[in-house]
């Protein structure tokens, strides 16, 4: 009886291969049975691929494409509004509205790349100074900074600085940034830069000069003079890869208070110079003191400078009156 009825439902697949029997008596075709087991089926096969490799490696690609994106439209709106800003922007740490930025006449504005109230001074400067904030690099890759009034105009090599010295112009009388610029005394010699202290930078214009990698073997002789007849006491003992930075006005009578150097030691660079200061817009000179010329600058005056210069010349003051009230119309 058993085995007729088992060959009574027996059929076979569409090739006549496989036999399939159904055992009604057990219910084995029961339709809710296999909706459950069609189901069980589907929710192992959706965790199989969910936890696949290839599953987790779409997700995360995603992931980092959403960031990427995030990321680029945020730089480019955050760039664009420094931008702007930097047209006309106000040193909001003053009592009065002075103007930082007021280029016309088709003059190029300087590029914000990143904005510091203060610099990051921990105290305010008064009325009559501004903040500045120099980082000169511990090595070629270790790019210069530079903030003046709260805003960086020299940083992660996108703008003027670079390799040499660096060199920036501030109005003193108008409070404006005049100019940016960077001159490789590495590469090339130094005479445009002596044409450009001539030319652009006005009697009473505060400079800034500070040196990025190595800045000293196509410095020349007239042009150490210059920066000396500037203010400079060190500039003298500048020397491959050495770290420098003088902050002056030009017209000066005497040397800059603010002046440093960090000397090289075995052809490495020397020690990084982080300085944050508040600079006075009428810098006042520290008097010069006649002395005997050193061991070190009579090596210094008869390798490098002739005899005649004003550096190597015992009785050398800085002379000349200044009238910072003067306008930008003569230097």
């Amino acid at each position: 009886m058993t085995k007729n009825f088992t060959r009574k439902n027996k059929r076979k697949d569409n090739l006549g291969l496989l036999p399939v029997v159904r055992d009604l008596r057990n219910g084995a075709g029961d339709s809710v049975s296999d909706y459950g087991n069609n189901r069980t089926r589907k929710n192992d096969s959706l965790c199989d691929i969910l936890s696949s490799p290839s599953f987790r490696f779409v997700i995360c690609l995603i992931i980092v494409m959403v960031v990427l994106l995030y990321k680029s439209v945020y730089m480019d709106y955050f760039h664009l509004k420094n931008e702007k800003s930097s047209i006309s922007i106000t040193k909001s740490s003053w009592n009065s509205t002075k103007m930082l930025y007021g280029y016309d006449d088709g003059k190029p504005t300087i590029e914000v790349i990143e904005i510091l109230p203060n610099c990051g001074l921990q105290t305010i400067c008064s009325d009559n100074a501004f903040p500045i904030h120099i980082y000169t690099g511990k090595n070629k890759t270790d790019f210069p900074r530079l903030c003046v009034m709260g805003k960086y105009i020299m940083s992660f090599n996108r703008t003027a600085g670079g390799r040499g010295i660096n060199v920036a112009v501030i109005e003193s009388t108008t409070y404006t940034i005049i100019d940016v610029k960077n001159f490789d005394t590495y590469e090339y010699n130094s005479s445009n830069l002596d044409e450009w202290l001539d030319h652009m930078v006005k009697v009473g214009d505060v400079v800034i000069f500070f040196t990025f990698d190595e800045a000293s073997k196509k410095l020349t002789k007239n042009t150490r003079n210059v920066l000396y007849n500037m203010g400079s006491g060190k500039i003298q003992d500048l020397w491959y890869r050495c770290q420098w930075y003088m902050v002056t006005q030009k017209g000066i009578q005497g040397i800059t208070p603010y002046e440093k150097i960090t000397y090289s030691h075995k052809n490495n660079w020397a020690d990084v110079l982080d300085e944050k200061l508040c600079v006075p817009f009428q810098i006042t000179g520290n008097p010069i003191v006649s002395d005997d010329l050193s061991n070190h600058q009579l090596s210094f005056c008869n390798a490098t400078f002739d005899e005649d210069t004003e550096y190597c010349n015992e009785s050398n003051e800085h002379t000349g009156s200044v009238n910072y009230s003067d306008t930008r119309s003569g230097s």
